[in-house]
């Protein structure tokens, strides 16, 4: 089924598409490990992608140390984004 393209007639869409399977690998690094809300932190995600597709974006969510939106975009180039806490945040929280 991987990269098999299927055609459909249906009475609300006509047309074809293909389905892919994924082989990705997302790991990621926080230094330094711990920090306080007068420090910042790099969070850097490492993609193994072994059929090279395409990835549009990559997102994490940092709501559990208060950093503001659900989803905050990571830098494609960079593959890093800059984390700070809170001051509300209690630490191991």
């Amino acid at each position: 089924m991987d990269g098999e393209t299927v055609e459909v007639e249906d009475q609300y869409f006509s047309g074809s598409f293909s389905y892919y399977e994924f082989d990705i690998e997302v790991s990621g690094t926080v230094l330094p490990e711990e920090i306080d809300y007068n420090q910042n932190a790099v969070l850097s995600i490492d993609i193994s992608n072994k059929k090279d597709i395409e990835i549009r974006r990559n997102i994490c969510g940092l709501t559990e140390v208060g950093g503001g939106p659900e989803k905050v975009a990571i830098d494609p180039e960079l593959m890093a984004i800059t984390i700070a806490v809170e001051q509300s945040i209690t630490a191991g929280g």
